[in-house]
């Protein structure tokens, strides 16, 4: 399953540079920092063949997201750059060819910024070098639009990037690769024991192996709370937000708990 991370960094240059001009984390899967680049709105460094060049240099691209800074309203805005992070899963790029599925991870998230994206100004570089060696993403966006307008920030909720790239998955990443792309988590919205389910009993012991298969599956308590969502399973809050009731509905009946996994160990 990808998992997707988003953050607002203070200065663009920083975060360019720490994408383009490091050296590679780990040499487990490759010595290149990157291996695939592309962008929107930005101008990049070719090689001697007229391809993007997979070494860009920091300070060029900076150079530009600072003429953008320019021409906000207010040009020392306190962050100048959001970052989105995809890291892909085993399953999904098994990084046995490197070279051909960097390009092909390429090929998605550059659909993918397109698509929802195609007004900012935006860097792309996927890298392996991590400790996993997974293929991952970094996408740079500047804040500033170049029509000077800011990028608003709910555009980057980690629900809304979430679902869309599940969208994106399940819409292209067959005719990319040549294999198909299940969702584990959305894969589980209809269990083949759902119909059986006919006591509260059943119905807890069931909502436990969810919870438990969802926590393994996500980084943040808001994804664990949106995944939940797509399987039916709601949560309303109490005493404050310190303790949950789960609702789900099922054959057009409604069970809820208070929190019972919690009890032993909140």
């Amino acid at each position: 399953m990808t998992v997707l991370e988003t953050h607002s960094c203070r200065s663009s240059y920083g975060r360019l540079q720490y994408v383009f001009q490091e050296p590679p984390h780990s040499y487990q899967k490759t010595s290149r920092r990157v291996l695939a680049c592309s962008g929107f709105n930005i101008k990049l460094l070719h090689d001697q063949h007229g391809h993007i060049a997979n070494t860009q240099n920091g300070a060029y691209l900076e150079k530009q997201f600072k003429a953008n800074l320019q021409k906000a309203h207010n040009p020392k805005r306190k962050y100048q750059a959001q970052t989105l992070i995809i890291s892909f899963s085993p399953d999904e790029f098994d990084t046995t060819d490197l070279s051909e599925q960097a390009n092909q991870a390429l090929m998605l998230v550059k659909h993918y910024v397109h698509q929802h994206f195609a007004d900012a100004q935006s860097v792309i570089a996927i890298q392996a070098d991590g400790d996993g060696g997974k293929l991952h993403a970094h996408v740079v966006f500047n804040t500033v639009r170049p029509n000077g307008r800011t990028v608003p920030t709910n555009r980057f909720n980690i629900y809304k990037l979430r679902t869309n790239f599940d969208h994106e998955m399940i819409a292209n990443y067959q005719r990319v690769t040549g294999n198909s792309w299940t969702n584990p988590i959305s894969k589980q919205q209809k269990r083949q024991d759902i119909d059986n389910i006919v006591t509260r009993s059943q119905w807890q012991k069931s909502l436990k192996k969810i919870i438990n298969q969802v926590k393994n599956e996500v980084d943040s308590l808001r994804e664990f709370v949106h995944l939940l969502g797509t399987q039916g399973i709601t949560i309303t809050e109490r005493k404050k937000g310190t303790a949950w009731t789960y609702h789900q509905t099922i054959n057009g009946k409604e069970y809820k708990v208070r929190d019972f996994y919690q009890r032993v160990k909140k």
